[in-house]
């Protein structure tokens, strides 16, 4: 059987551990104690809880959970104090790292709801710091939990984000991202494999394995073989199967991964036994077995005593089906027994004496620190006094000249800010000329509102309007990879492809303009599968309206078109993947035809909006609660919806950085 385990991140500490602590941990997290009790700075303390999680995050997570609680405070204080950049960088790091420990321990638990609030704070500080490895993380993990609650459309969003991540970065990926991208593959792939569609899993297995390769991550091998081996078992191929697990198992046996070497065999022993080979079946479920006993390996002992209950009922060895039964049902029903309890109960005890008794062990050093400090200052204080007066005439001098050179240098630096804002401020006029003209939008929209909102000075979002004929009229809404002069060079190659295909070319099947524009993306910034780092497009929602027919055609690469109808919010998803290279999967868009009644609203956004941050909790704002202020103000009029959409987003921001651009447009039939 697969093991279907979700690969969970640890942004900043990843570390492996057993149930139990060997003496030689014990004795570590006593010298951490100790480091914790006398470190003057606060860093050191830090990296000290940092390293005494690293050793009990599996076999305590109470005690995890309250590790991660103190990093988290101890960095606010020091972040309250004003520190220098590069300190600040440092603790804020630290606590997004620990806000994602804790989103793993609440997530491990089965409380999504509070796993969320966390890895939602891990994400705004990664975004507020430019860290794209610990974004992809937070993406990761936050796909993780809808993945488990069976959301699948939202797990694959996220996961999808992670791979744009990387791709944005691929000139600096260092050996942990290209493990994050390859695990992202892989539940990508056991999504599809949980939907049933093996061809789009094979196809994700196999990208997650060639990473894998790549980077000589054997274990990962070893995981994509075996994951391989079981969707071509779902599919009947046995002999695909048998290759690929034997692939899995000789790298897991070269490696030392009993377990995975336990799941290896079982594996293999299911197909024998399914191909009426019991003998072999028989003997790879002993091997099985043994292994994962020999670890204490729970799962893997409940899989092989029951391939071996299986085997033994069905060759006529009744005693053994029995042994293998108890055993199974054993494992199956699990749960902390008494003798368990006992020990749990006197390991707390233990733990409890033991800081006691580091308590009184660190206040005794502390004093004697104390005493010595206070010698040592004394000294430092006559020698000092004597050297002090000769260094300040010497820094005086010194001091005066740097003065003068950081003045000039101030000058200069100050001189050549200002030639890139007025660049800059230059860009932004010419992009806003590219935009549709207001008074063009006036005239082929009969009613309408448009939310247009930069972060920076020039915009990675853009909307384009343009009349077909008497009766029709074309809306886009575009939101270009990365923001900034990035995105706004590729809003300006995306407008320049829209009016080629739709206005010189006369294309207007909302699907083939997509296509079009996918096609002549891929050519003009030459993105290939052996240059998988240009991922460099555009998500963006386009629509036909015919007013003659009232209908509307729609087709969207990675956006939501919101339909306002009487008393509801109608939601239409487009395909989830973008308008540019993704892998070689060059799919054909889809297009849907909606027939339009009088008074609907149609709503066009890209996802700057839902994905700030705001709130008295710091959180996402969320498609529910857009869906929930399309519903309160869909009635007023356009203008008045306008300045609704403007003031809930500045309230919900508050003080927070805006993340991402904003683009939302409203057309009233």
């Amino acid at each position: 059987m697969l093991r279907l385990a979700l690969i969970t991140f640890l942004c900043f500490w990843i570390t492996t551990g057993i149930a139990q602590l060997s003496n030689k941990q014990n004795a570590q997290i006593d010298s951490l104690k100790q480091v914790v009790e006398s470190a003057i700075h606060d860093s050191s303390i830090v990296n000290a809880y940092i390293e005494w999680d690293n050793i009990i995050y599996i076999s305590d997570p109470e005690l995890d959970l309250e590790l991660n609680k103190k990093i988290i405070e101890i960095c606010n204080e020091n972040l309250a104090n004003k520190l220098s950049v590069k300190s600040n960088g440092f603790f804020q790091k630290i606590i997004a790292g620990s806000y994602n420990n804790i989103g793993i321990i609440y997530m491990d638990q089965g409380n999504y709801e509070q796993a969320l609030e966390y890895y939602d704070k891990n994400l705004k500080i990664c975004q507020e710091i430019g860290d794209k490895s610990g974004m992809a993380s937070s993406y990761n993990n936050i796909g993780i939990i809808y993945h488990e609650q069976g959301n699948y459309e939202q797990a694959l969003a996220y996961y999808q984000k992670i791979l744009k991540i990387y791709l944005e970065i691929a000139d600096n990926l260092e050996l942990a991202d290209k493990k994050g991208m390859a695990n992202a593959l892989g539940n990508i792939a056991i999504i599809y494999l949980d939907q049933g569609n093996y061809e789009q899993a094979l196809e994700y297995d196999d990208k997650s394995l060639k990473i894998y390769q790549e980077i000589s991550y054997k274990r990962g091998m070893a995981i994509s073989y075996n994951n391989i081996g079981f969707i071509y078992a779902k599919q009947g191929n046995y002999g695909q199967a048998l290759e690929h697990y034997d692939k899995s198992l000789k790298i897991r046996e070269e490696i030392g991964d009993k377990r995975g070497m336990a799941s290896s065999l079982h594996n293999i022993g299911l197909i024998y036994k399914d191909q009426g080979n019991y003998t072999k079946a028989l003997d790879l479920g002993k091997k099985s077995l043994a292994l994962a006993q020999e670890v204490g390996a729970v799962e893997e002992i409940k899989l092989a005593s029951e391939l071996l209950y299986d085997v033994c009922k069905k060759t006529g060895q009744p005693a053994q089906a029995l042994e293998m039964y108890e055993i199974y049902i054993e494992m199956r029903d699990s749960i902390i027994n008494e003798e368990n309890t006992r020990a749990l109960i006197q390991q707390e005890y233990k733990y409890k004496y033991e800081k006691e008794q580091a308590v009184v062990d660190a206040k005794h050093q502390e004093e004697m620190n104390l005493s010595a400090e206070r010698e040592k200052r004394q000294q430092l204080i006559s020698y000092g006094t004597g050297a002090g007066l000769v260094l300040v005439l010497v820094f005086a001098f010194l001091i005066f000249n740097r003065f003068k050179l950081t003045k000039k240098q101030k000058e200069v630096i100050q001189q050549k800010n200002k030639h890139i804002t007025e660049s800059i401020n230059y860009a932004r006029r010419i992009q806003e000329a590219s935009l549709t003209s207001t008074e063009y939008l006036d005239k082929v929209l009969d009613d309408y509102f448009i939310f247009y909102q930069p972060r920076d000075i020039v915009s990675g979002d853009f909307y384009w309007v343009y009349k077909i004929g008497e009766d029709k009229v074309m809306v886009a809404i575009c939101d270009c990879t990365g923001h900034g002069v990035p995105g706004a060079f590729m809003s300006m190659i995306s407008t320049s492809l829209l009016n080629e295909i739709v206005i010189e070319n006369s294309i207007i099947e909302v699907d083939q303009v997509l296509i079009n524009m996918r096609n002549r993306i891929i050519k003009a910034l030459k993105q290939n599968k052996d240059k998988a780092e240009a991922l460099d497009g555009l998500d963006m929602t386009l629509i036909l309206i015919d007013k003659s027919r009232q209908t509307l055609h729609f087709a969207s690469a990675g956006h939501t078109l919101y339909i306002a109808r009487n008393g509801s919010v109608l939601e239409n998803k487009g395909d989830p993947y973008p308008v540019g290279f993704f892998f070689g999967r060059e799919k054909p868009f889809s297009s849907k035809e909606i027939a339009l009644q009088k008074g609907d609203v149609v709503y066009m956004t890209s996802d700057g909006y839902i994905e700030q941050f705001g709130g008295k909790d710091d959180k996402m704002f969320g498609y529910e609660k857009f869906k929930k202020l399309i519903a309160g103000c869909k009635d007023q009029p356009m203008e008045e919806q306008r300045k609704q959409f403007y003031r809930t987003f500045n309230n919900w921001k508050g003080g927070s950085r805006q993340i991402d651009d904003i683009c939302v447009m409203g057309v009233r039939i």
